[in-house]
C-alpha cells in the first residue's frame, strides 16, 4: 500500500491462475482477490495515511505520483513487454504451465515474490526453491499465537488423523493442528499445515504406488516374459517406457524396465529408442496412445503410421473402448495386488534408479478444486507427470486385452523386502 501511495511511477504486477482470484470487481471487488483485499486496506486508511486512489477493474492508480498496480491471469504473456520493479505471484504451485509462464514473468519483474503453499514437487513453485536468487521464507502454523498455542513435539509411534502412515516423532502437534486434522484429507494436511512438498500432491492417481515397497534395484528380466513399449507421443512432451510381464500361477507382474521422458520427439526418436531397448531385451512389442494411429493433418500421416513406414516397426493399439479412468483403475489394481480377473492378481515392481518415473507416479494427480476434490476423471491433470502415467496406463492396458504370456512356474520375488502384498 505504502509504494502505491507514495513512490513515483512505482510499477507492481500481481497475478494468480484465474483472473477473478486478482480482481472479482473493481469498486466492487472482494477479499476473496487480491485487489480486493487492497482495497479493503485502502478504505480504512485515517488522517495522514490517505492518498488518492483510482480503483479500476485489474488497476490501481495513484493519480498524483503516477504509482500503479496493474492484474492479470496467470499466462505465459503474464508481463510481456512490461517493467514491473515488483511483482506477486499468488497460487504459484497450482498455476498450470508454471515453466513458460516464468520465462515472460522473470524478464518483466525486478524483484518478484512466489506464494503459495506446496502442492508436490512437479511445478514450478517447487522449482523455485533451487534459484539461487530467491529467498524462501516459511511462514509455519507453529509461529501463530493462537494455533500454535500448547504445541509439542510427537514421540511418534502412531497414525495421527489426517496422516496415512505412523508418526516417525519429531513433529509438531498442538490442539489447533489435532482439529485441523480430523476434517482435512491427508494430502491437505500436508499441503495446508506441513509444508510438505512430497506428500501433497492432490488427487493422486496412483495413492497405492509406494516406492519404499516397489523399487527393485537390478531388476532383472525374468525368462519367459513378454517385453512391451508404451509410447505416449505428446505434442511437446512425449514419453515411453519399457515394460516386462511375466506370468506365474495366480500372478501377472508387471515389470518397468525402463523409461524415457523427453521434448519435441520425432518418428525417429522412437525408432532409435525401441532400437537401443531391443538390443538389450530382444524382442519387444509397441502399444502406445491411441491418438497416436490418427492422421496428422498438416503432414498426412499418423505418427505410429510413419513408424511403420519409415522403420518398419508396427505398434498395436490397447482397446479403444477403454477410458483413462478405466485404465489408471487398472495400473492401481497391479499395484495393489488386487484380482485383475481369471483368477490372477496384479503385481507392480520397478527399476530403482528410474527416479523421474517414481516421480512422475508420484505427481500424476487428477484436476482438482481449491478444496482437494476431483473434479473430473476423465483425463488427467496436464502436468510434467502426465505423460509418463499414460505411456505406463497403456501398455498395462494392452497386457491385459490383447497381450499373450506364457506361464511361468515359479515367479521369484524381484526384491528382498518384498513387494507389497496387500488386496
Amino acid at each position: 500500500m505504502g509504494s502505491a501511495g507514495f513512490w513515483r511511477h512505482f510499477r507492481a504486477l500481481n497475478i494468480s491462475r484465474k483472473e477473478q482470484k486478482v480482481d472479482d470487481g473493481g469498486q466492487n471487488s472482494t477479499t476473496d482477490s487480491l485487489h480486493g483485499k487492497i482495497r479493503f486496506m485502502y478504505e480504512r486508511l485515517v488522517g495522514a495515511e490517505t492518498f488518492p486512489l483510482k480503483i479500476k477493474h485489474l488497476s490501481l492508480v495513484n493519480p498524483a505520483s503516477g504509482a500503479t498496480i496493474i492484474g492479470e491471469a496467470a499466462g505465459t504473456n503474464a508481463g510481456r513487454g512490461g517493467t514491473f520493479l515488483c511483482g506477486l505471484w499468488d497460487e504459484t504451485a497450482s498455476t498450470e504451465r508454471g515453466h513458460a509462464i516464468y520465462a515472460a514473468w522473470e524478464q518483466a519483474v525486478r524483484c518478484p515474490h512466489y506464494l503459495s503453499t506446496p502442492q508436490g514437487k512437479s511445478n514450478f513453485f517447487a522449482y523455485s526453491g533451487s534459484i539461487d536468487s530467491l529467498q524462501q521464507v516459511r511462514h509455519h502454523w507453529t509461529i501463530h499465537p493462537v494455533k500454535g498455542a500448547g504445541k509439542h513435539l510427537c514421540h511418534g509411534g502412531m497414525t495421527h488423523p489426517g496422516h496415512n502412515e505412523a508418526c516417525l516423532g519429531g513433529e509438531w502437534r498442538s490442539a489447533w493442528y489435532e482439529e485441523q486434522c480430523k476434517r482435512l484429507t491427508p494430502e491437505l494436511v500436508a499441503q495446508e499445515l506441513d509444508i510438505s512438498y512430497e506428500r501433497s500432491t492432490l488427487g493422486r492417481a496412483f495413492p497405492e504406488f509406494d516406492a519404499t515397497q516397489q523399487a527393485v534395484p537390478d531388476l532383472r528380466a525374468e525368462p519367459g516374459g513378454v517385453f512391451v513399449v508404451s509410447i505416449d507421443p505428446g505434442v511437446t512432451t512425449a514419453a515411453a517406457v519399457l515394460l516386462q510381464f511375466v506370468d506365474a500361477p495366480g500372478v501377472r507382474e508387471c515389470r518397468v524396465m525402463d523409461a524415457w521422458k523427453g521434448h519435441d520427439a520425432t518418428t525417429a526418436t522412437y525408432a532409435e529408442l525401441i532400437r537401443r531397448w531391443e538390443e538389450r531385451f530382444g524382442k519387444l512389442q509397441v502399444t502406445g496412445d491411441p491418438s497416436g494411429f490418427s492422421r496428422n493433418l498438416t503432414y498426412g500421416e499418423s505418427v505410429f503410421g510413419e513408424l511403420g513406414k519409415r522403420s518398419n516397426i508396427h505398434v498395436i493399439a490397447p482397446p479403444r473402448s477403454q477410458t483413462v479412468g478405466d485404465r489408471v483403475r487398472l495400473v492401481r489394481d497391479f499395484m495393489a495386488e488386487r484380482e485383475l480377473g481369471g483368477g490372477r492378481s496384479g503385481r507392480f515392481a520397478y527399476q530403482a534408479d528410474l527416479e523421474e518415473f517414481a516421480r512422475d507416479l508420484e505427481e500424476a494427480k487428477w484436476p482438482t478444486n481449491r478444496e482437494g476434490r476431483v473434479t473430473s476423471e476423465s483425463d488427467l491433470a496436464s502436468n510434467e507427470a502426465e505423460h509418463t502415467a499414460d505411456a505406463l496406463c497403456y501398455g498395462v492396458s494392452y497386457s491385459c486385452h490383447v497381450l499373450k504370456v506364457s506361464n511361468t512356474d515359479n515367479l521369484p520375488e524381484p526384491h528382498s523386502a518384498h513387494v507389497s502384498t496387500e488386496g
